[in-house]
């Protein structure tokens, strides 16, 4: 979500499986690997071929949590801090104000845009066989 670029905690409420949730995120990702961009290591407990998502989000209060945050990711243990909450899932509703959000390499909506502030929100569920991965021989 579009905390980061505002340096401050963006409201969500999750529905996760039919259990809602209150959160304040700095950052909220869900993962289907265990790491993002170049190797930095966000959901270490999640699987391609686990059949689940892995949930992350990062609470915090603004722009010296989140230096704190970006430096235990870097040094690859942000799973560790008291602020870092994750738990997989297989369904997904995410509420929020409109914030812009990061989806894969694209910033939603675009910067030249109108500001889509007001509610927004997302669904995600995981759908057995929608993804097909091929490995190398050998591998498994």
């Amino acid at each position: 979500m579009g905390a980061a670029h505002h340096r401050q905690a963006i409201p969500c409420r999750l529905d996760i499986s039919g259990t809602e949730q209150q959160v304040s995120c700095l950052l909220l990702e869900v993962a289907n690997t265990p790491t993002i961009s170049n190797g930095l290591r966000l959901a270490p407990h999640v699987s391609p071929s686990s059949g689940e998502l892995q949930l992350v989000w990062i609470e915090g209060t603004g722009l010296l949590s989140l230096t704190a945050d970006v430096a235990s990711l870097i040094t690859g243990k942000l799973e560790e801090k008291e602020n870092v909450h994750e738990r997989p899932v297989q369904r997904l509703t995410i509420h929020w104000d409109g914030s812009p959000v990061h989806i894969d390499a694209e910033i939603w909506p675009a910067e030249h845009a109108p500001d889509p502030r007001g509610a927004s929100s997302a669904q995600l569920e995981v759908l057995a066989g929608a993804l097909t991965i091929w490995l190398p021989a050998g591998l498994q």
